[in-house]
């Protein structure tokens, strides 16, 4: 698969460039951070894939592919070159990243930064389907 060509449930993307509409889309930790371990990133032989990039779980937090805009959520995601472990642990690295604050400041009062929150969103949409 082209690592900039990417689907989201009906949406095509090549790079942050929504391909139907020609809008440009949410740019995710890596195209931002430029880590190089994106899926088919240049440091992925090297280094492995990150799993944000590969979390579906958290695919469309935030506006994001994969994991992408809520990386600091992810475990075993990297901060500084160094594999991290669980939120805890990252926290404060995760907390003064200039792109956690780029995203809470593109997502407004849509902003989900806890799994908690990505859990209260999520009932919520179930129950808005519902009725």
């Amino acid at each position: 698969m082209d690592p900039l060509l990417w689907s989201n449930p009906g949406v095509a993307y090549l790079g942050n460039h929504d391909v139907a509409t020609g809008m440009t889309t949410k740019q995710n930790c890596w195209q931002v951070l430029e880590c190089g371990r994106e899926l088919g990133g240049h440091l992925v032989e090297e280094l492995g894939v990150c799993p944000v990039s590969l979390d579906l779980e958290y695919d469309g937090v935030n506006g994001g592919k994969g994991g992408g805009r809520f990386c600091w959520e992810v475990a075993g995601s990297f901060s500084r070159g160094e594999r991290q472990g669980r939120f805890a642990t990252s926290c404060v690295d995760c907390v003064l990243c200039p792109f956690l604050e780029q995203v809470a400041k593109e997502e407004g009062g849509h902003f989900i930064l806890t799994r908690e929150d990505f859990r209260e969103d999520k009932m919520e949409r179930e129950r808005n389907k519902r009725h």
